[in-house]
């Protein structure tokens, strides 16, 4: 398991509603997993592109140097999306703890898109 996942499971556990039944709590979560979901796809959009390029150059290529480039692909995208994969696991977070995204995690989205937008431009 992966630092990521274990954070994403202590994140899911941590925050029961004190009458909340199973079902709500999990409809709450992947209400809350696809809101921060959104932010993570929109805040991402040129890594995941380049990281799909790369993947449909190498389609249908099975040699160990293709498979060396797929995984060199995945882990550039890893890389690249981490600080967006972090902001997410916060907004989850914050959506389960308050129902809302705070204005400082909604300004940290803001700084990451902004980021994007220049980066897309270059």
């Amino acid at each position: 398991m992966t630092d990521f996942d274990a954070r994403l499971a202590r994140i899911r556990r941590s925050h029961w509603f004190r009458h909340e039944t199973d079902a709500e709590h999990e409809a709450r979560v992947e209400a809350a997993e696809a809101t921060a979901g959104w932010y993570f796809r929109q805040a991402t959009e040129p890594q995941r592109e380049a990281y799909r390029r790369s993947l449909a150059d190498l389609m249908g290529m099975t040699a160990p140097r293709d498979e060396r480039a797929r995984e060199a692909a995945l882990a550039a995208y890893e890389a690249s999306t981490a600080a967006a994969g972090n902001l997410m696991l916060d907004t989850i977070d914050e959506l389960l703890r308050t129902g809302e995204i705070s204005e400082e995690l909604s300004d940290r989205w803001e700084a990451l898109c902004r980021q994007t937008d220049r980066a897309r431009a270059a």
